[in-house]
């Protein structure tokens, strides 16, 4: 973990004081945005919720019409994302990733009912300047899914080298705000 910690502070130029503080002031950010009860959303989408291929962006903007928080959904025939992505003068400062998946459990008979294992996995991306400065995983796996999020809120957080992941999740998140209909979301996607 300190080796972990080395890493991000050396990559962000902050001091772990500046790290900290910069941590609770995107808590504070995050907080603010999520118990807004004025924010106004828009939603894209194409197919059907979490078909196979399908895909759905939610903006939310405040009183200014400025977009404060971006949500973007998409299944596919394994599994699912769902990823928010929080704004603060026009930069993302954290996104937050909840994905879901499904394969055949390898020690069961694919001949007489093969069962399954589900796996939910939850990541936490902070950012200051464009830059990842602490990335968090958890991940659980149950043959239930229901089993596999009660196991997951047990799970603690844990510090992930992610950098080269959360250039391409702000890659992404920015892409995804200039799409402006349900069309240009089919294309971005390659339906």
């Amino acid at each position: 973990m300190k080796t972990l910690l080395t890493i991000l502070l050396a990559s962000s130029s902050l001091s772990f004081a500046d790290l900290k503080q910069e941590i609770a002031h995107i808590r504070t950010q995050y907080n603010k945005i999520e118990s807004n009860k004025d924010l106004s959303a828009k939603t894209i989408q194409t197919n059907e919720d979490f078909a196979p291929n399908s895909g759905t962006i939610k903006r939310y903007t405040n009183k200014a019409g400025i977009t404060v928080k971006q949500t973007i959904e998409w299944g596919g025939d394994h599994g699912s994302v769902s990823r928010t992505a929080y704004f603060m003068n026009g930069e993302i400062f954290f996104i937050y990733s909840n994905m879901s998946s499904w394969q055949f459990d390898p020690n069961s008979d694919p001949n007489n009912n093969p069962s399954t294992i589900e796996t939910v996995r939850e990541e936490r991306h902070y950012f200051v300047d464009g830059k990842c400065v602490r990335a968090l995983e958890k991940m659980a796996s149950s043959p239930k899914y229901e089993v596999a999020l009660e196991l997951l809120k047990k799970q603690a957080n844990k510090e992930i080298p992610d950098t080269e992941n959360a250039s391409r999740l702000l890659k992404e998140a920015y892409a995804m705000l200039k799409i402006k209909s349900a069309k240009e979301l089919e294309t971005h996607m390659g339906l």
